[in-house]
């Protein structure tokens, strides 16, 4: 494909997009119907362009794009239909992501919040506690999407894996685990690498207690499609106070390895129609093939995060 496939697929899904809500602002249903869809092809198209054209590019650099695009169309006259506050908050934001990434492998949440809010009308973006209103364009709190550390589904389908893929997955993490800490230290497993962060002890935990959190949730949906699941728990406190700091390398292998085999053993046999059973959290819908694309990225992103520590530790 040419040089701009990628911004011709993105901006004819925007394109058709406000054309589908001209549309029914006519009374052209089914028009709005078919540039509806239009829109969810391109859209579809431009991500797998966009995966094509990172390609050796790391995903950090794409922070530095970003901000040099939004700042140079905030130095622009911008048309009316737009909101220069929009553009504003996300430069402020992706100004504070590009300093921390300067000098470490994540955005730190000392820089930019643990929880991000958009406006779904204008883009406007905000930090920490979601707006009761929209400082920019008005828009109420239901129009603000939460952007958190992690997901289990989004819109576009981000991450998504097949059942196969799921499984494969859940099943080599405990092997490529052991392959980073066998070997590590008690005093490594203690050690954090800056204030406030987790320790290699904590990350562990952390991917063990998840485990068993996403075993707890299949539980439950398998019992009543349906089922509402506990969305109010924090992943990343389950850990807390249940004495992982005591366990040595060997044990914590042994923990993971434990808590995968029941998880495997409730998901390992699922038809298609057992992966689309549903649950209720939090007011919205999820089935159980998002809740495996969950516990699979997780278990990726937070195995490199060892592989990371483990490095760093070893000097």
């Amino acid at each position: 494909m040419s040089e701009d496939a990628l911004e011709r697929s993105a901006g004819l899904a925007a394109l058709a997009l406000a054309a589908a809500e001209e549309a029914v602002r006519n009374g052209q249903f089914n028009l709005a119907k078919v540039l509806r869809a239009t829109a969810h092809t391109h859209r579809a198209l431009a991500h797998g362009l966009a995966h094509e054209r990172l390609g050796a590019l790391a995903p950090a650099s794409v922070i530095e794009h970003a901000l040099d695009s939004t700042r140079s169309l905030l130095a622009e006259e911008m048309p009316g239909s737009t909101q220069p506050g929009a553009a504003a908050s996300a430069a402020a934001i992706l100004d504070k992501a590009f300093v921390s990434l300067q000098d470490q492998p994540d955005v730190s949440e000392r820089d930019v919040a643990q929880f991000l809010w958009g406006c779904h009308l204008c883009g406007y973006l905000a930090e920490g506690r979601r707006p009761d209103s929209c400082p920019v364009c008005g828009a109420l709190a239901p129009d603000f999407e939460m952007f958190a550390p992690f997901y289990a589904q989004t819109a576009e389908r981000l991450g998504r894996m097949d059942p196969h893929d799921i499984l494969e997955t859940l099943f080599s993490s405990p092997t490529a685990l052991e392959a980073e800490i066998r070997e590590v230290t008690p005093a490594m497993l203690a050690v954090r690498p800056t204030e406030g962060e987790w320790s290699l002890s904590e990350l562990v935990a952390h991917i063990i207690e998840t485990d068993l959190l996403f075993a707890a949730r299949v539980h439950a949906v398998l019992a009543q499609n349906d089922a509402p699941v506990d969305g109010q728990v924090m992943p990343w406190l389950l850990h807390v106070g249940k004495g992982y700091e005591a366990l040595d390398a060997p044990a914590l292998i042994d923990r993971f390895r434990n808590s995968r085999s029941a998880s495997l053993a409730l998901i390992q046999d699922l038809t298609p129609r057992d992966w689309a059973r549903r649950a209720n959290m939090l007011g919205s819908v999820a089935t159980l093939l998002d809740f495996g694309t969950w516990i699979a990225n997780h278990d990726v992103g937070h195995l490199q995060q060892v592989r990371r520590m483990v490095r760093q530790l070893r000097g």
